[in-house]
């Protein structure tokens, strides 16, 4: 029992760091991938950093996103607002080339400063997120149709029948 314990552990420390630079991580994949063609759309490439940010951060900080989307967590937004001022500061040494600023690792900085910002943000965000949370299932459970569950259970029944007529068709090849 204790080396189940120990193992779940470790896993959940292991999650955790392959989670810890969702920012830095990304602005490296970038780098060494659209970024690094200098001929590459860089708006394109910086807007799909954005969205692989996004995505990684949702994925490490669900309750935070949570809080986010209801307009619930300044503190999110103000790393982002940090972050953006960061960037700006230190890619003008690079003329605002992102390609150069890769070959450079001047922005290596404000991507490891976003990952530490936004943790703390979580922390401050993850009570309101499970606020907002409890809010909406509560919402969705009191605004249910009663017959969804008699639509669901038909549709279920219905692929039930579907799946074992298959099976006896197969026999017959």
């Amino acid at each position: 029992m204790r080396i189940t314990y120990l193992a779940f552990i470790a896993l959940l420390l292991l999650s955790a760091i392959s989670f810890a630079g969702c920012a830095t991580d990304t602005f490296a994949a970038m780098c060494s991938g659209c970024l690094s063609n200098a001929s590459a759309d860089q708006q394109e490439c910086t807007n799909q950093m954005g969205a692989n940010v996004t995505i990684c951060y949702a994925q490490q900080y669900p309750l935070m996103m949570v809080a986010k989307s209801r307009d619930n967590c300044s503190e999110f937004d103000s790393c982002v607002s940090q972050t953006g001022a960061c960037i700006i500061t230190n890619s003008i040494g690079s003329g605002g080339n992102m390609t150069r600023a890769c070959q450079e690792g001047t922005l290596t900085t404000c991507f490891a400063q976003m990952d530490v910002c936004v943790a703390s943000a979580n922390e401050a965000c993850r009570g309101r997120g499970q606020e907002a949370a409890a809010a909406t299932a509560r919402q969705a459970a009191g605004s249910v149709c009663p017959c969804l569950t008699g639509l669901v259970l038909a549709a279920f029944a219905g692929l039930l029948l579907c799946s074992n007529k298959d099976e006896r068709g197969r026999g017959k090849d």
